[in-house]
């Protein structure tokens, strides 16, 4: 018996397994070689400007500033368009139960791409947007650790379920409705405070980043490698989890 693409049912639903197997299993996902050029590629895309200035010492790059920003600018922008589209094909092919890496995105359709791009963006903000706003009424004050660490908790909650749901349906509005997103978030918790603890972990790397930022010339794109890796990770358990939850989220879409 075969399902509408001609796999078996068994292909379909990502298998469920132990904290720790799915945890090894995510971990292990973006070391694939295809997968980890990718992530390299786009790394040096977003970081080219300070890792040939570091290459080139401040008096070359000085000089050489107009066109070394026009490149930066070129190369960070085709990263940031193809990232979202390598990201939701991690998902979706983790959520059809499958182990293989995706292909490298191409630009076949450029405004499709850009949009997913912004669409994302927009996800990503959106449960910050309370610790963003908090950090602005700051002003010079010292911010409230409980505080904070209340507003990243919320957020690590949030994000998973609505980044899933734009993967899936590819729609932006009900992605950022909490009605739409804490309801699943709590029907579904018995596997999804696996995401929280990895969400919140990967929010955790961003403060974290400004240290192996600070290397010599490679920097900043070894913290921007470090951290899309922990991305690719994510998707992977996000993909996997949604898999096992098809059915209990009922959405639809694409997957």
């Amino acid at each position: 018996m075969t399902g509408p693409n001609g796999a078996s049912p068994a292909s379909t639903a990502a298998p469920r397994s132990g904290f720790w197997a799915e945890s090894l299993d995510a971990l292990r996902y973006p070391l694939r070689p295809r997968t980890l050029l990718f992530l390299a590629a786009a790394a040096l895309g977003l970081t080219v400007k300070p890792l040939v200035a570091g290459l080139l010492g401040p008096g070359l790059a000085q000089t050489l500033q107009t066109p070394l920003v026009a490149v930066a600018g070129v190369t960070g922008l085709a990263a940031l368009v193809l990232l979202p589209q390598f990201f939701v094909d991690i998902i979706r092919r983790s959520a059809a139960g499958e182990d293989a890496a995706p292909a490298w995105p191409g630009f076949p359709d450029p405004a499709a791409l850009l949009a997913r791009s912004l669409k994302m963006v927009a996800v990503l903000l959106w449960p910050l947007l309370p610790l963003l706003l908090y950090a602005a009424a700051l002003g010079d004050r010292r911010p409230s650790i409980a505080a904070v660490a209340a507003l990243l908790a919320l957020a690590a909650l949030y994000l998973p379920m609505s980044l899933l749901r734009l993967a899936v349906t590819g729609r932006l509005w009900p992605s950022l409705l909490p009605s739409n997103v804490i309801e699943p978030v709590v029907a579904s918790f018995r596997r999804s405070w696996k995401i929280w603890l990895a969400t919140l972990a990967v929010l955790l790397y961003l403060p974290a980043s400004a240290l192996p930022a600070r290397i010599p010339v490679a920097g900043p794109t070894i913290a921007v490698l470090a951290g899309l890796y922990c991305w690719s990770c994510l998707m992977r358990a996000l993909g996997r989890f949604y898999g096992g939850e098809r059915e209990r989220l009922n959405w639809g879409g694409e997957v």
